[in-house]
């Protein structure tokens, strides 16, 4: 057993037990500020946590934190009586209770689960609720952890995006522009189209026709090939845009660029398809200059310049505006049977045609068939026209054409044709600008046609007045002197000392100017009756030969005939018209026959005068009064057929008369079915040709003899006879003779078509080459046929001088033929050309 401790000892136990012990509360009283402090921190986490954290048994929150009770909108009083599943809404409360079960029991560890909360003010919060079962031994009851946060804000977000996503999604199905972002690659070049594509749009994949995957990755270039490489500047910021237009030719479309910098080595790039805008504005350019044009031509309309001037012009403006290869104005013969160049217009790189360019209707009916239904025709190449028309437009070099036809005072005038350039094809509204071109030069046309009728009806009256003026001065002047004749001698008869032979001499010379004055009565009363319509005849039949020996003598007692023995009067009457008798008004055609050869004698002061037959066709037979005396000038020979017309109007007159006679002639002529014309040579002569129809039974039995009996008259079959002559009547005339024989005939109407005929490499064996052709005449156009071919020529004139006769041999020409041309004579010497008869020579 130990010793007792002394109270030193115990003294100082005890102040050591105290010293201890109050360590040891000092220890246990940090231990509970650490506890507290640690307590204050986790509720200061707890409270501030985003989270609603609550600890439940059964139905009653034990626990819950500030941000719980924040977002249910609660206070600390209303937490003791909260009951959690009051807060959970209808929707959703059965389903959590379900699970909280589940977790108690052990069936379900954790759940985690979107739903909506309810707050103490009826608004309804989603939240995303974490529950646990947890060990807190709380009334030895089972406590379940909840955690809820108020996810409203990320739902509405989510929403938001969702909208906005789908609203981008719309935008890129809809939006029609496209967008690139544009990535700078190592190239050292600043073109845009080096740039690599980073990403686009759907708008920009349907503008380049390629899919997303084929774009990105690939250089601008790869994808678009442009008229122009555009270079972005060498050094730009994020402030620098720029616009332009481009046109990409492997898409055939207009992109109108927008270009934004990002950065140095990046750029957004936004294209929009502007083809449709463009072409609309390109074609609204065009309009406008269209309308331009219409101004133009207007205006060159209402100029005061000459007209053929003014379809220049027009042509010039519309070559301007359209740009064609060609423009051609054609204007149609009287007869449609050929089309005359009026006006022409060639592109640069191309050839016009000769001014003596010709449309042969012949060769191309389709033409003129078509426009005179009033038919425009549109061949922007050559399948789309008639076959006549593609071989007739492939011989001029032609491979397409735009025709329209020219149409004056109801009748087809003449069309106006436009070829594109190849490949170049007019659209609608372009057709219908040339066929409103078409139009005016249309109306331009007509325009100078009522001019000109208006200036030469204007004309006609000024000449009508100043020749009836002349025409009474004439008459006071023609009237006078058979009456100063008359009344002179008259006066002269009463003298006594007169002998018999002046007295019957004055007798002579008094009925020589009474018939004179007789005449001149006559003529203007029947011009009174001509201009009353008034005028009747009667026909009978007359045998032709006593009327033309009649005439002969009446004419050959003319005392010009008797006083000169170097002019003579010669009727030419062959055999087959020696009993022909024609059904005519005898006075008159005696009048007609009458006036022409007095007329001849009067203009001829030496030389032969010949009346007679001509010849005959069909159902006519044709006079003529031929003389070699001064002769009419061209420009004239229209005009002596008008009423009070005399070539010489000069006070000092070589040639009395009225300028009745052959007006006379003309509308009796008419009256008795026939035509009248002159051929006249000043200088040389003139003949005055004039119809007449036949009997109903007349037949030429020369002809008939030469080539018309049978089947064997067609003796030139396959030989192709080629006729020079500008006077239809003559063509028509050699025609009907030629017809029989059965050979091809092709009638050139000058001397240029025959030689453009024969240089075409057409098949000709002979030519009857007139003389006299304008343009070009008969001895010009055999020289320079026979420096192409050699081929026969006859040379046929109605005037074979001495000095003409040997020009046309010097030419070339083998044989030739005198108007009239006979029949027998023209047949038998072709047979000498054509017949492979060796017997046969050439006259």
């Amino acid at each position: 057993m130990s010793e007792p401790l002394s109270f030193k000892e115990l003294e100082k136990l005890v102040k050591d037990l105290k010293s201890e012990r109050q360590v040891l509360t000092d220890e246990l009283l940090l231990k509970e500020q650490q506890i507290q402090s640690r307590e204050s921190l986790y509720h200061l986490i707890i409270n501030h946590s985003p989270e609603g954290i609550l600890i439940i048994q059964g139905e009653s929150i034990k626990f819950i934190n500030q941000t719980a009770l924040k977002f249910i909108e609660a206070s600390r009083e209303d937490a003791e009586s909260l009951v959690f599943s009051n807060l959970i809404h209808p929707d959703y409360k059965g389903q959590i209770i379900q699970y909280f079960a589940e977790i108690i029991d052990g069936t379900r560890v954790t759940l985690e689960t979107e739903a909506k909360l309810i707050t103490l003010k009826g608004i309804a919060i989603e939240a995303k609720i974490y529950c646990e079962k947890v060990s807190i031994p709380l009334n030895n009851q089972t406590s379940l952890l909840i955690k809820f946060e108020n996810i409203q804000a990320i739902k509405n977000k989510e929403r938001e995006d969702n909208n906005l996503r789908r609203a981008l999604d719309f935008f890129d199905q809809h939006l029609s522009e496209g967008i690139l972002l544009l990535e700078r690659t190592e190239l050292e070049d600043n073109s845009l189209f080096l740039f690599r594509v980073e990403d686009t749009n759907t708008a920009a994949t349907n503008i380049i026709e390629k899919p997303k995957n084929q774009m990105v990755g690939m250089l601008l270039n790869e994808l678009m090939n442009p008229d122009y490489l555009y270079q972005l500047p060498k050094n730009f910021d994020q402030s620098f845009t720029d616009v332009f237009e481009l046109y990409i030719k492997n898409l055939k479309k207009h992109l109108q660029f927008n270009l934004y910098a990002i950065s140095q080595n990046h750029v957004a790039c936004k294209i929009a398809d502007i083809t449709d805008f463009f072409q609309t504005k390109v074609q609204l350019n065009k309009n406008l200059q269209r309308n331009e044009l219409f101004t133009e031509i207007l205006s060159i309309f209402n100029s005061d310049i000459p007209y053929k001037e003014k379809f220049k012009l027009v042509i010039d403006r519309v070559a301007y505006h359209f740009n064609p290869k060609r423009i051609l104005i054609i204007n149609n013969s009287e007869d449609y049977k050929k089309g005359e160049l009026f006006i022409q217009y060639a592109h640069k790189d191309f050839e016009p045609f000769s001014n003596n360019f010709l449309i042969h209707f012949d060769k191309v009916p389709s033409w003129n068939r078509m426009l005179k239904e009033r038919k425009m025709i549109l061949g922007f190449t050559l399948q789309y026209l008639p076959e006549d028309m593609q071989a007739y437009l492939k011989s001029i070099q032609m491979r397409g054409a735009y025709i329209f036809p020219v149409v004056v005072e109801n009748s087809l005038y003449g069309s106006i044709v436009f070829e594109s350039h190849d490949k170049v094809e007019w659209d609608n509204t372009e057709i219908n600008y040339l066929k409103m071109v078409s139009v005016l030069i249309t109306n331009l046309t007509s325009r100078k046609n009522y001019e000109d009728k208006l200036l030469k009806s204007k004309e006609k009256a000024e000449e009508a007045d100043r020749l009836k003026s002349s025409f009474l001065a004439n008459m006071s002047h023609d009237i006078r002197i058979p009456m100063t004749a008359i009344i002179g001698f008259s006066d002269l008869l009463a003298d006594p000392d007169l002998t018999i032979g002046e007295r019957e001499e004055f007798i002579e010379l008094i009925s020589k100017s009474g018939q004179d004055l007789l005449t001149l009565i006559d003529n203007i009363v029947d011009v009174a009756k001509i201009e009353t319509g008034q005028l009747r005849l009667n026909r009978e039949k007359n045998q032709l030969s006593t009327v033309f020996k009649e005439l002969y003598s009446t004419h050959n007692k003319d005392s010009k005939i008797i006083e000169r023995d170097d002019l003579e009067l010669v009727i030419d009457f062959k055999e087959k018209y020696q009993k022909l008798s024609i059904e005519t008004d005898i006075f008159r055609f005696k009048q007609v026959f009458s006036n022409l050869i007095d007329n001849a004698i009067k203009f001829t002061e030496k030389g032969v005068i010949h009346f007679g037959v001509s010849n005959s066709w069909a159902n006519t037979i044709e006079f003529y009064v031929q003389d070699t005396g001064i002769g009419i000038a061209e420009g004239t020979q229209d005009v002596i057929f008008e009423r009070f017309s005399k070539i010489d109007r000069s006070y000092t007159k070589e040639y009395n008369g009225t300028g009745l006679g052959l007006a006379i002639c003309k509308s009796l002529v008419e009256l008795m079915g026939g035509e009248i014309r002159v051929i006249s040579y000043p200088g040389k002569g003139s003949t005055f040709y004039f119809t007449h129809p036949l009997p109903a039974d007349f037949q030429d039995k020369s002809v008939n003899k030469a080539i018309l009996a049978d089947e064997a008259s067609k003796i030139f079959s396959g030989k192709y006879i080629l006729i020079a002559e500008d006077v239809e009547q003559n063509y028509r005339l050699l025609e009907y003779i030629l017809q029989p024989t059965n050979a091809f005939i092709k009638w050139a109407k000058n001397g240029l078509e025959a030689l453009e005929y024969v240089a075409e490499g057409n098949l000709v064996d002979v030519i009857l080459m007139d003389i006299r052709m304008p343009v070009m005449n008969g001895i010009e156009a055999t020289k320079e046929i026979l420096k192409l071919r050699k081929i026969p020529i006859i040379a046929q004139t109605a005037y074979i001088m001495g000095d003409e006769k040997e020009l046309a041999y010097n030419a070339g020409c083998i044989n030739y033929l005198t108007k009239p041309i006979h029949a027998a004579n023209l047949i038998k010497i072709l047979e000498g050309i054509l017949l492979p008869n060796p017997e046969l020579k050439v006259l």
